[in-house]
C-alpha cells in the first residue's frame, strides 16, 4: 500500500477557488513562483518553519500566521526564523478568508477578537498532512494520526500486506524515503509470495 498523504486544508472562504492561483501546499514545489513577492505561511510546526526558511531566498517578505501563541518547531528553526528581518510572526491568529478574484491578493485573520488583513500574493498552507488510509480502517492497525502501522520490514498488522511512504507510520515526508521504502516493501512482498509457493 503506497497511497501517500494529502495536505490538510484550512477550509476557509476563497481557499478552493484560489488553489494554484496563489494558494499552495508545498513551498519547495511552488516557492520559486514567488520571487520578490510578499507571502504568508500558515502554521507553526516544523513544516511551516521549513517552508519559511526555504522562502527566505525567494520572497521579499514572509508573514508566518500561527494559530497558537508559540511555535511547535525545532529550536534551531525557530531561532533562524525569528531573527530574520524578512519575517514577521503573527501568533494567536486564525485565518478566516483568502482574498482575491483571479489570484490571491491577501488574507483575513482574527487575532484577539479583531479581524485584520494582510496584503500578500502567495499563501503557503503548512498545517500538516493526512494519510490516505481511510479504506483500511478496521482492517489494518493505524497509529493515532491514522498512518498505517508498519515495522522496519514494511510489514503491516496483517501478514502479506506491506505499506510504504507517506501513508505509513514512518512520518518522514521525503520523496527519496518513500521511494526507498516502497522498493523495500516490493522486495519483501516478492519474498513473501515466493515462500508461499
Amino acid at each position: 500500500i503506497t497511497t501517500g498523504a494529502r495536505a490538510k486544508e484550512l477550509n476557509v472562504p476563497g481557499e478552493k477557488r484560489l488553489k494554484q492561483k496563489g494558494v499552495t501546499y508545498c513551498a519547495i514545489c511552488d516557492g520559486p513562483l514567488y520571487p520578490g513577492k510578499e507571502v504568508a505561511v500558515i502554521g507553526g510546526g516544523d513544516s511551516a518553519l521549513e517552508a519559511a526558511d526555504f522562502l527566505l531566498n525567494l520572497a521579499k517578505k514572509i508573514y508566518i500566521v500561527n494559530l497558537t501563541d508559540s511555535f511547535k518547531a525545532h529550536e534551531y528553526l525557530q531561532e533562524r526564523i525569528k531573527k530574520h528581518p524578512q519575517v514577521t510572526v503573527i501568533h494567536n491568529a486564525e485565518t478566516k478568508e483568502i482574498l482575491g478574484e483571479k489570484f490571491v491578493k491577501g488574507l483575513k485573520y482574527k487575532q484577539n477578537g479583531k479581524i485584520k488583513t494582510l496584503k500578500v500574493q502567495g499563501i503557503f498552507v503548512e498545517i500538516g498532512r493526512m494519510p490516505n488510509s481511510e479504506f483500511v480502517k478496521g482492517f489494518l492497525e493505524r497509529d493515532v494520526h491514522d498512518h498505517i502501522l508498519i515495522n522496519c520490514q514494511t510489514e503491516t498488522s496483517v501478514p502479506g500486506i506491506f505499506a510504504a511512504g507517506d501513508c505509513s507510520s514512518v512520518h518522514e515526508y521525503q520523496y527519496v524515503i518513500a521511494a526507498g521504502q516502497a522498493c523495500t516493501a516490493l522486495l519483501k512482498c516478492a519474498r513473501y509470495l515466493a515462500r508461499k509457493h
